[in-house]
């Protein structure tokens, strides 16, 4: 899995470094919807898949990410 690169998208767009987010990556809230969005919208775009309204609402937190996106990417 591509863990490495969407931590990268995360850090790139919210501009906290990827230790920090490996460190609180079962935190919430660590961003705002704004940047929520578009790291959604990069992943989607870098990944070539489409999350549902659903998935990404259940994106709350570093960890749910990179669990979606994987079993997204595998399917």
């Amino acid at each position: 899995m591509e863990q490495d690169r969407i931590l990268e998208i995360i850090s790139g767009i919210s501009n906290i470094p990827v230790e920090k987010l490996k460190e609180m990556k079962t935190e919430p809230q660590l961003w705002d919807s704004m940047t929520h969005i578009e790291i959604v919208i990069e992943i989607e775009s870098e990944l070539n898949i489409k999350f549902s309204k659903e998935e990404i609402i259940e994106m709350t937190t570093v960890e749910k990410i990179l669990e979606i996106t994987e079993r997204k990417a595998t399917k």
